[in-house]
């Protein structure tokens, strides 16, 4: 995949492999910034994953979370709060259950 330095070509996207890493299946788009998404991480519980990202044009955090192991995704959610301050670099924890979802940020 190009990059271009401003555009919405620079997306957070997910891709899995099976078998340590060998192989791995075509990725799929997980943001949906209209200028550039960056600074992503992500857990899981079992079959359950979220991934959280900066949205760099609004200067937000996001959420995405997928129920099915990385095959469906459900919508994108911004967490932090639109408060005029820029919201950077998210990390995620999620607890063994999967019910807890931990994300912290800075808020610049």
């Amino acid at each position: 995949h190009t990059y271009s330095t401003v555009g919405p070509d620079i997306q957070i996207v997910y891709s899995k492999s099976n078998n340590y890493g060998k192989t791995w299946e075509t990725y799929t788009k997980v943001s949906n910034s209209t200028e550039m998404a960056d600074s992503p991480d992500i857990d899981s519980a079992g079959n359950e994953l979220h991934v959280v990202w900066n949205d760099v044009s609004l200067g937000e955090i996001f959420h995405r979370r997928s129920t099915d192991g990385g095959q469906s995704w459900h919508p994108e959610q911004m967490i932090s709060s639109n408060d005029g301050f820029n919201s950077e670099a998210p990390k995620i924890a999620v607890s063994e259950d999967g019910q807890g979802v931990h994300v912290v940020w800075v808020d610049l």
